[in-house]
């Protein structure tokens, strides 16, 4: 989890807020990385660290492809019963910076 809060790719930081981001993710990457190793081996290591920002970066394309389906839902279905009930629905799920 420290990987990926300390992205440095966050929208308003200032250039040494993003140098020190990109620091401490370079050291818990680091870290994840000797961990793998010393658990199963060199090769296998680096191959299940490989899996894990695989596992990370497909969550993050979900939650972007998530997101462009709201927003095609919200300007497709604006008459919808969801939209009678709760008509800024849609807005509150696309305001969601996660």
């Amino acid at each position: 989890m420290a990987i990926i809060f300390s992205q440095p790719n966050a929208e308003g930081l200032s250039r040494s807020g993003r140098e020190l981001l990109y620091e401490e993710s370079v050291r818990y990457t680091k870290i994840l990385f000797n961990y793998h190793q010393r658990l199963y081996g060199n090769f296998e290591g680096a191959k299940r660290l490989d899996e894990c920002f695989s596992l990370i970066n497909k969550s993050f394309e979900n939650a972007r492809t998530f997101k462009e389906l709201r927003k095609y839902q919200r300007d497709s279905y604006t008459n919808d019963t969801l939209f009678m009930i709760c008509p800024n629905f849609y807005d509150l799920i696309l305001e969601n910076k996660d």
